[in-house]
């Protein structure tokens, strides 16, 4: 399928394309997805608490400065 993209473009055009910053493609993809993995597991956790403060007739710890942390993580 690459070999098709790039069938009807001239050499100048892809030269360096995807050598050249390959390496700021990975740390960011990398970046990515350990912060995904971390908020994932921080909101399964703080539902985790609430579940529990339910079950025993507790109130819940307030996250709410974590959440909206987290929030703005995921919009950038």
């Amino acid at each position: 399928m690459t070999a098709s993209l790039a069938a009807g473009l001239p050499t100048e055009c892809m030269a360096g394309t995807f050598q050249s910053h390959g390496w700021l493609a990975l740390a960011a993809t990398i970046l990515g997805l350990l912060g995904a993995i971390y908020s994932l597991s921080r909101g399964f956790l703080w539902l985790r608490e609430e579940a529990n403060c339910r079950h025993n007739h507790t109130t819940p710890p307030d996250h709410y400065t974590a959440k909206s942390w987290l929030l703005g993580m995921w919009v950038l």
